[in-house]
């Protein structure tokens, strides 16, 4: 009897983890623009650089509320302001990092000039994709949940 009981528990607990799995597949399967940490993972069809080891990742999170833009570009903190009009139309302004030196201010720069010139985002999955003029795009990013 005990074994039975012990077999019934250990099916029940992988039960619940996969359901708890499948559950959070399905809640993730579109993420919001807004209100997202979006993880840079391409910037002009490069991979993202990596961050000095005190450095939190290059990341940005758009505000739905005030329309304003909060991130880090790898050096410095970046804030701004965005607009969204029409379908899928974007629009980066008064992009602002600190003003602190660093040894990734080449990127920083990068990213602050790739960001003014996008036009378009696309999300799919988990996946932000912006871009200017062109179809393909020009900096990627991915969700990430805490």
């Amino acid at each position: 009897m005990t074994k039975y009981y012990v077999l019934f528990c250990l099916l029940f607990v992988a039960g619940c983890k996969s359901a708890k799995q499948a559950a959070s597949a399905q809640e993730i399967a579109h993420a919001d623009l807004t209100e997202t940490y979006w993880r840079l993972t391409e910037i002009n069809q490069k991979p993202a650089p990596t961050t000095l080891d005190n450095q939190p990742e290059i990341h940005l999170k758009l505000r739905a509320q005030s329309q304003n833009l909060q991130g880090f570009t790898g050096c410095n903190h970046l804030s701004g302001i965005y607009k969204t009009t029409g379908m899928n139309v974007i629009q980066f302004d008064h992009l602002l990092g600190n003003s602190f030196a660093c040894p990734q201010a080449t990127i920083e720069k990068e990213i602050i000039a790739t960001l003014r010139k996008v036009k378009r985002y696309r999300i799919i999955g988990t996946k932000l994709f912006l871009s200017s003029n062109s179809k393909s795009p020009v900096i990627c990013f991915e969700a990430v949940y805490f």
